[in-house]
């Protein structure tokens, strides 16, 4: 019986012992890892006070990449590749956050980091793609270049707008074992900018003046554009694109529409979006002409054109009227609104680029985060 016993109390030791083991190894599997809370604003942040609404297709995320790098010595801390029903906070309220999976060593004593977001960067659109494992050095110097959008492009790729953001030497904060990167987020910006064209002429003025093309000068598109940002409001190459580049072409065959007062649609000041507004109405009324929306990287020259026009039975482009960007370069992000009306047999071209609305009259005007 004593040695009954003392099997049975060996047995109950070693089933107490595995229960014990697997109590221990349970607990450790369920241990979460250490991770990073990234939160990413889209193109149309709603904490921006002045926007103008994008057209369909021009902050849609479909795919996002995120790297993030220790300050000091751009050592890899983790990635992040996203694509969609991942996008879908970031693309319905223009806000999400991703967390990251960072190593423990990291977590336990946290250093200030660099951070890159890279949104619809793809072949199709710039020509490029990027892995997940990349050094610091390299995605900080990622470009396009060649023919995108370097040929103003007037369609949206089914990819999507790139955009990207970085944001450099953040520090760390910890909350509740998370790690959260401290002060502002991360902001995507669209790599490219915008130029709507717009024609209109009087109805008291007996000419039809039908628009040919608008071209774009030789020597001020560079020939590569940076994806992300050093400091700066654009990041581009030193040599520019030598040929003059067609920007849109029309018929030539169908006249400008025509209204009681051309005037009324020169931008004299005000919100910007009431502006947008304004020339969208007089489109849907048939009173001002609206070319496609063009597309194109940002310069750190003014861009300069020439609208090619002429009037009834005229010969085709025997007419120009040049039009330029009054500000100092052309940044990325930002859109543009070329309003050309004819009128006492020329015609003249006002250019606004809409942002902090300062200046008021037909100068240069800057509109932001569209």
């Amino acid at each position: 019986m004593k040695d009954l016993h003392r099997w049975m109390t060996a047995v109950a030791a070693a089933l107490m012992t595995t229960v014990l083991a697997g109590c221990g190894s349970e607990d450790a599997e369920t241990t979460p890892a250490p991770v990073l809370n990234i939160y990413v604003y889209g193109p149309s942040d709603p904490i921006q006070t002045r926007s103008v609404s994008p057209v369909e297709g021009e902050k849609k995320v479909n795919t996002l990449q995120i790297w993030v790098y220790r300050s000091s010595d751009g050592s890899e801390i983790g990635t992040l590749s996203l694509s969609g029903d991942e996008l879908d906070g970031l693309n319905q309220t223009d806000k999400g956050y991703y967390s990251m999976a960072v190593p423990a060593d990291f977590a336990a004593s946290p250093t200030a980091v660099d951070v890159y977001v890279m949104a619809n960067v793809t072949n199709a659109n710039c020509n490029q793609t990027f892995d997940r494992n990349i050094t610091r050095e390299v995605i900080d110097l990622a470009s396009f270049g060649g023919g995108y959008y370097q040929y103003p492009v007037t369609g949206i790729s089914p990819d999507g707008l790139p955009m990207s953001g970085v944001i450099r030497n953040r520090d760390i904060t910890v909350h509740d074992d998370v790690l959260h990167l401290s002060g502002a987020n991360l902001q995507l910006l669209r790599t490219v900018s915008k130029i709507r064209f717009v024609f209109s002429s009087s109805q008291q003025d007996n000419d039809n003046v039908y628009i040919d093309e608008v071209t774009l000068n030789g020597g001020v598109l560079p020939q590569m554009e940076y994806f992300f940002l050093n400091g700066g409001s654009y990041r581009v190459g030193t040599y520019h694109v030598a040929d003059e580049k067609t920007m849109v072409t029309f018929s030539g065959t169908e006249a400008i529409k025509k209204n009681e007062d051309p005037l009324q649609y020169v931008y004299a000041g005000g919100d910007e979006q009431a502006y947008e507004t304004l020339i969208d109405q007089a489109a849907e009324s048939n009173k001002v002409t609206v070319a496609p929306i063009v597309y194109v990287r940002e310069s750190d020259l003014p861009l300069k054109g020439t609208i090619k026009y002429h009037v009834d039975n005229e010969e085709a482009k025997k007419r120009q009227a040049p039009f330029s960007m009054q500000a100092q370069h052309f940044p990325r992000n930002h859109t543009w609104i070329v309003y050309a009306f004819y009128g006492s047999s020329s015609m003249e071209v006002n250019t606004v680029l809409v942002n902090d609305w300062e200046n008021g009259g037909t100068g240069s005007h800057d509109l932001y985060n569209w």
